[in-house]
């Protein structure tokens, strides 16, 4: 079993590559393409689900439903900020996990978002859970 210290060291290094990723996504939409979109929605997504983040499922955030896709993805990156922001502040791990669960919650918004209903989102998830289980991600 990984100490608390190593699983933080992997959460760090997920949220790096979250961040990383929704800034190629801006700076490609600034020329017109979303290179790294789909890395920063997979990489906040993997930091929830491999330390058990998910518990309940989660609903989008109907409040927000009506603000741009661009705005959303914004609600992204400040949550990714978050979660950065919490571990390096060296808050509690309850507290790392809470803002993960917020980058979690804005995702799914962000999916309600762009068409998907709570059935297809499942079923995406699904989809991508079964992508990352070929590619080993699951094992030790």
């Amino acid at each position: 079993m990984k100490s608390k210290e190593q699983a933080m060291r992997g959460v760090d290094k997920m949220i790096d590559a979250a961040i990383e990723g929704t800034r190629r996504y801006y700076d490609g939409y600034k020329e017109g393409y979303s290179e790294g979109y789909d890395e920063a929605l997979t990489a906040a997504r993997e930091v929830a689900e491999k330390y058990n983040l998910g518990g309940q499922e989660l609903k989008p955030a109907i409040k927000f439903l009506r603000t741009s896709t661009g705005q959303q993805i914004q609600k992204i990156y400040e949550e990714i900020r978050e979660v950065s922001d919490a571990y390096n502040d060296g808050e509690s791990t309850d507290r790392v996990a809470e803002e993960a669960c917020d980058v979690q919650q804005a995702c799914e918004t962000l999916l309600a978002m762009l068409g998907y209903n709570d059935d297809e989102r499942r079923k995406l998830r699904q989809k991508v859970l079964c992508k990352n289980a070929s590619r080993g991600y699951y094992n030790e």
